[in-house]
């Protein structure tokens, strides 16, 4: 597994199906997801964004995956903002 995939706190909770895939099993409902990390922290934050909600997963794993989905949602929603911003002062 690379640096990212270290510090990233979805893999403490999933298993690598195969390195050269992103195909990652939920270690709560054995559930096999193909996506990677990023559907893996959606399942387990139950959001049901792109996956369905991981039923076993433990209350504090559930708000801790919401919280860093939430944070990159709003990551993703700043860089989108700074881009439109950059492309009107180019114009």
């Amino acid at each position: 597994m690379g640096t990212v995939q270290k510090k990233d706190p979805g893999w403490n909770h999933c298993i690598s199906i195969d390195r050269k895939s992103r195909n990652v099993k939920c270690k709560y409902c054995e559930k096999i997801l193909i996506g990677g990390i990023y559907r893996l922290k959606h399942h387990l934050a139950c959001t049901s964004k792109d996956v369905g909600a991981c039923l076993a997963v433990p209350e504090e794993v559930k708000n801790l995956m919401l919280g860093t989905v939430s944070m990159l949602q709003q990551n993703l929603i700043k860089k989108i903002y700074v881009r439109s911003r950059l492309g009107k002062l180019c114009e």
